[in-house]
């Protein structure tokens, strides 16, 4: 049986709610590095970015997601009650929330591993940990993202291959990242075959962008925009390059 099966997501309610804080509290002694107690008060502050999983048979909320529901690139919170986990059922909350935010066009969705064991399961989620070379100095936390890349079907003689590196100038030429795909020629832009998607926290990482072996870009990413790409912090995406 599936965890749909059993449980139900659904924007939380005021009863659902205080019935969350309650279990957060009487679990929270015996939950010591799982527990978001401390976090209450701003589970309750914006109820429209909260949903819960509620048991179909019993009505009670048995785990949470605090996420932006705004923007829809980033989950804040995701926690299932001690005596529940194991059922599927922080599965099916991030799920739920990864569904929603591809159907708002966002470009990705990335958290915090808070605790940091919690890493596994987003990895598990298709989660990947974000590099620190991509995040400004001194950010040390334990970070990782899931991108909505896509591909564009299109027809066309006029092909070059497209490359962009990720890059920090001053620490020399070589790249934290590189991406190779293809791009066609349509009305006069370059339409890329796989699109190019990346959760880069810091702006000022410089994307080198390459057609056919030509530097046509060497910008900051913060300004993807300006070639035609897309830029929603801590995101950046490029389905079309302009000439």
């Amino acid at each position: 049986m599936n965890s749909s099966d059993l449980f139900e997501v659904r924007q939380a309610t005021p009863e659902d709610l205080q019935r969350t804080l309650s279990w957060l509290k009487s679990d929270a002694p015996f939950d010591p590095e799982g527990s978001f107690l401390s976090n209450a008060e701003n589970i309750g502050r914006h109820p429209k970015d909260l949903t819960v999983a509620v048991e179909k048979s019993t009505g009670e909320p048995v785990g949470f997601c605090a996420a932006n529901r705004e923007h829809w690139n980033k989950m804040d919170i995701v926690s299932v009650r001690k005596v529940r986990r194991g059922e599927g059922i922080g599965q099916l909350l991030t799920n739920e929330y990864l569904l929603e935010a591809a159907r708002s066009q966002s470009i990705g969705v990335w958290g915090e591993c808070r605790p940091p064991s919690s890493k596994s399961f987003w990895l598990m989620m298709g989660f990947t940990p974000i590099p620190k070379d991509l995040c400004r100095g001194g950010d040390v936390a334990d970070r990782v993202a899931s991108t909505f890349a896509g591909r564009n079907e299109l027809s066309s003689d006029i092909v070059a291959p497209i490359r962009i590196e990720l890059m920090r100038p001053h620490l020399g030429d070589s790249p934290i990242r590189e991406f190779e795909s293809v791009a066609y020629q349509v009305d006069g832009a370059w339409e890329l075959h796989d699109w190019f998607a990346c959760c880069c926290p810091d702006g000022d990482v410089v994307a080198r962008i390459s057609l056919d072996g030509s530097i046509v870009s060497k910008d900051k990413i913060k300004r993807l925009a300006d070639v035609g790409g897309e830029r929603n912090f801590p995101f950046a995406r490029l389905r079309c390059l302009w000439p």
